[in-house]
């Protein structure tokens, strides 16, 4: 249940709500704030690669952010407050 929560709360993180935040940016923050460095897969995370093609990333076909998915990531720190508002 804490898991569906959890992409809810980032589903709604990464709706369209301003173009002030891109979605790299809150993939930059969230990545931070839960000790990115860390997880157990952080494969194409900031190597370059599209964030479509991150692990755990799954875009549309425009290339928008629609889910995150990083069950038993070893995944720590706080959900970051910032990238909602």
């Amino acid at each position: 249940m804490g898991g569906l929560i959890f992409q809810l709360l980032l589903l709604a993180a990464l709706s369209p709500i301003s173009d002030a935040i891109t979605e790299l940016q809150i993939l930059e923050i969230f990545y931070g704030k839960t000790e990115g460095n860390q997880w157990k897969n952080n494969t194409n995370w900031f190597d370059g690669e599209e964030y479509c093609d991150w692990h755990g990333v799954s875009c549309n076909s425009e290339g928008e952010v629609k889910k995150i998915v990083l069950s038993d990531n070893n995944m720590g720190g706080i959900f970051a407050t910032e990238i909602y508002s």
